[in-house]
């Protein structure tokens, strides 16, 4: 089952109960990335960010070039009704491409379909008015929905987050990549400069 091995990875990772192995982290991580499964491929290749990150000397080129992987799979995945997935590719809307309108449907979309980690993101769009009108009494209805479960969800936020501070501290990229372009349904967005 490679959740599970998703699952240990953030274990490797970070040595909860077991000992750090960055190296083995990578197989399964890689594994799961290159798997036929849309979603599970899409988190894996997330969670390979999350190795990256993780190494002595991290790779930004290697970074975005996952970071591209995932987002093209979690659209993808979401596309096909995959709600863990429409979780992700909402994030990155979210926090990377500011697109809010289509990031609160899909946030809504995960929500309605039990993805905890959803319901708390779109609780925070109505508590901050980030693409909505502030809206507190909706913003607590969402935040009441949310469980305390989401460690899993969590890891890999958290990732995506390191990913794009790590990469965007780059002074020079090679001439062939200027800018690292995601489409979206409505429009190209750039995520990185």
């Amino acid at each position: 089952e490679l959740w599970g091995c998703l699952i240990l990875v953030s274990s490797l990772i970070e040595g909860k109960n077991i000992a750090k192995d960055i190296k083995k982290a990578k197989m399964l991580s890689q594994k799961a990335c290159d798997s036929n499964d849309l979603e599970i491929s899409a988190a894996g290749c997330f969670f390979v960010i999350g190795v990256i990150m993780n190494e002595k000397e991290p790779s930004k080129m290697k970074t975005m070039e996952y970071m591209l992987m995932a987002t093209q799979k979690a659209q993808k995945s979401c596309e096909n009704d995959e709600l863990l997935s429409c979780f992700f590719y909402a994030f990155i809307l979210d926090y990377f491409e500011e697109d809010y309108k289509k990031a609160m449907e899909l946030y809504k979309k995960a929500c309605d379909g039990g993805v905890s980690e959803s319901c708390n993101s779109l609780a925070d769009m109505y508590n901050n008015g980030k693409g909505v009108e502030q809206n507190y009494k909706k913003a607590n209805e969402l935040y009441k929905i949310a469980c305390d479960d989401y460690e899993f969800v969590e890891s890999l936020l958290q990732t995506i987050k390191m990913a794009m501070e790590f990469v965007k501290t780059t002074k020079r990229l090679p001439s062939y990549i200027k800018k690292l372009v995601i489409m979206t349904n409505t429009k190209p967005a750039i995520i990185l400069v």
